[in-house]
């Protein structure tokens, strides 16, 4: 079966022309879905595509305008093809399914794009504009490897790219893997990020891991990492002070515990992984059980490190307390001060030099 162009493509080789007819962009990520109505609009009205209104419908956009819409002449267009976009529109996708499908045989004046969240690859409206020409069919989301996984490899060498053409930043491979890593895999926010980087650096500048870490997560971002291995460390007492310092800059401690979570929680992922294989009788390295967990392979040495000085028996009640904790900011500890003690307790269990906790299942 045709398989959709991926935005990654569309970008780097646009289409020659994009006639009447239809597009689907659909994804996850806003970011990318703008990216790719540019890029389509670009094509479809060429040196006139700033000058010629454009037609745009929400959700709630009804066929009889929306056709209208695609047969009318632009007053200021010239001799331009109407482009018209409809955003959100999964439910206008489903309640016109059959005119749509008719657009395929027998197209319109102008250009219809729908904005879609996603997309069903076995339809009839899926298959006929994958067979088609290049750009009917945008997938706006992350690229996946194995497993349906977001590859890094492809989204790091895109950055690199779009660092160089769009900032004239050089941006090495680990900063680019940093860049995604901070950002959480949004793309909007990687473009921040690059932002960030090409105001504060010189054109034509290596950005590194340690400058985007620096730029990009700011001194809070380094100042969790700081936090858990310090605590996991043995030293409370300066992971608290770290804490404070969090909380006196205008964090609020429901933010702060979302940002600790989103590592402890992959911490107890890995040590869940790595008890399960160790039972089965099974070989799996600490290294791999991060990498499972969602940690980046570039990221393995100084993580196992962390995990150690977590230890077995915490990793295994890191889901229960962060679960406790959780639930105690959203109920009796949701004003400041009972708020900073469910923090200040959780950092100090992960204390290292404290004895071994029992183990409970998470």
């Amino acid at each position: 079966m045709a398989a959709a162009l991926h935005l990654f493509e569309l970008l780097k080789k646009p289409p020659a022309d994009l006639d009447r007819g239809l597009c689907l962009l659909y994804g996850s990520d806003r970011f990318l879905q703008q990216l790719a109505l540019e890029a389509i609009i670009k094509v479809a009205l060429g040196e006139q595509h700033d000058d010629v209104p454009l037609g745009r419908y929400d959700k709630a956009a009804l066929w009889r305008d929306v056709a209208d819409e695609l047969n009318t002449v632009s007053l200021f267009g010239g001799d331009s093809q109407r482009v018209v976009i409809v955003d959100e529109a999964d439910s206008f996708l489903s309640e016109y399914r059959d005119k749509l499908e008719k657009m395929l045989e027998s197209p319109p004046a102008g250009l219809l794009v729908l904005l879609l969240s996603k997309c069903n690859g076995n339809s009839k409206i899926y298959k006929g504009l994958a067979a088609a020409e290049p750009g009917r069919l945008v997938h706006c989301g992350p690229p996946t490897g194995r497993g349906g996984k977001a590859d890094s490899g492809k989204i790091g060498a895109w950055l690199q790219d779009r660092a160089s053409q769009n900032y004239q930043l050089q941006l090495t491979r680990d900063g680019a893997a940093w860049l995604e890593e901070l950002c959480q895999g949004h793309f909007g926010l990687m473009e921040q990020g690059l932002i960030k980087l090409s105001l504060v650096l010189d054109k034509q500048d290596s950005a590194d891991g340690d400058q985007v870490q620096s730029i990009v997560g700011g001194w809070k971002s380094e100042s969790i990492w700081n936090l858990i291995d310090t605590a996991a460390a043995g030293n409370s007492a300066t992971a608290l002070a770290q804490l404070d310092k969090l909380i006196q800059s205008g964090d609020t401690p429901f933010a702060l515990l979302g940002q600790i979570a989103w590592s402890l929680r992959r911490f107890a992922q890995a040590t869940y992984m790595f008890l399960d294989a160790e039972g089965s009788n099974q070989r799996l390295s600490i290294g791999n059980a991060l990498i499972e967990s969602g940690f980046k392979d570039w990221s393995v040495k100084e993580n196992s490190q962390r995990l150690k000085q977590i230890q077995r028996q915490r990793g295994q009640q890191l889901y229960q307390w962060l679960r406790d904790a959780d639930r105690a900011l959203k109920s009796w500890a949701s004003r400041s001060e009972p708020s900073r003690l469910v923090l200040e307790q959780l950092i100090v269990k992960l204390d290292g030099r404290l004895r071994e906790p029992a183990s409970q299942a998470g």
